[in-house]
């Protein structure tokens, strides 16, 4: 076991929580009239098709790059880490309250365990190992995906509350027009245009033009006047690289 689920391990945590136990919850109390999601669930939902067996948009290793952009982005938000245009660094935890999930604490333990303050892309890979399986399995214990496993071949998953995307969808769309929505939907925009899935948002106009509308919401977040909140586009944008060294690694 590697990333954050070792350091979660290495910690006290049981090999379950390391897993699924840091987003369970968050799956469990999932009510698609409720607040937002953690950006990691919202992202997960749009990177795969649930019209096509719930298929990756993307291949994993890309997907779990981004799921670690989003992760940060939460984290950011949660004040667990801090951010500039280069950096994520630990905050100081004194007036935070204590962290309750073995999958945060083994995030923030891994980060420590490379020295309180990581480059962008460091820290993408310090915590990408693993964390699309646990998102996935998260989804699967608290009953919003179902999974069918299939003779010879991979499992396949049905996601079983599909206005858990039509929400999220609905948030990136209105961060890509510019309409009124706040940071987390945002980055989330920004992480979508990361991947590439862009088409996930629009399925009646040119790809040009959604690729288009979600660059421009990626501007306008990095303009921001708050530099916690300009401090996402910058994660975002390393997952943007990260994403495409991954996709030319293979003629190197």
């Amino acid at each position: 076991m590697t990333g954050p689920a070792a350091a979660a391990r290495a910690e006290g945590a049981t090999a379950a929580e390391a897993t699924v136990g840091w987003v369970a919850a968050d799956w469990a109390a999932a009510d698609p009239e409720a607040a937002p999601r953690p950006v990691r669930e919202e992202l997960f939902l749009l990177a795969h098709d649930e019209h096509r067996g719930f298929r990756p948009r993307v291949h994993r290793p890309a997907l779990a790059l981004g799921l670690a952009a989003a992760w940060i982005v939460d984290l950011l938000r949660a004040g667990r880490l801090a951010a500039d245009a280069s950096r994520v660094s630990l905050s100081d935890p004194r007036g935070l309250p204590p962290v309750r999930d073995a999958e945060t604490a083994g995030a923030l333990a891994a980060i420590r365990g490379h020295g309180w303050s990581l480059p962008h892309p460091a820290a993408l890979r310090v915590l990408a190992p693993g964390l699309y399986e646990a998102v996935r399995d998260a989804a699967v214990a608290a009953g919003h995906l179902t999974r069918a496993d299939r003779r010879w071949r991979r499992p396949a998953y049905r996601l079983d509350h599909p206005r858990l995307a039509v929400r999220a969808r609905s948030r990136a769309r209105t961060a890509a027009t510019g309409g009124d929505a706040d940071p987390a939907a945002q980055a989330l925009c920004a992480l979508v245009g990361a991947l590439g899935i862009q088409d996930t948002l629009y399925f009646h106009l040119p790809a040009a033009e959604v690729r288009a509308a979600v660059d421009a919401a990626t501007r306008r977040l990095a303009a921001a006047d708050e530099p916690a909140v300009a401090a996402l586009a910058h994660v975002a944008a390393a997952a943007r690289r990260a994403v495409g060294d991954l996709a030319t690694a293979v003629y190197r």
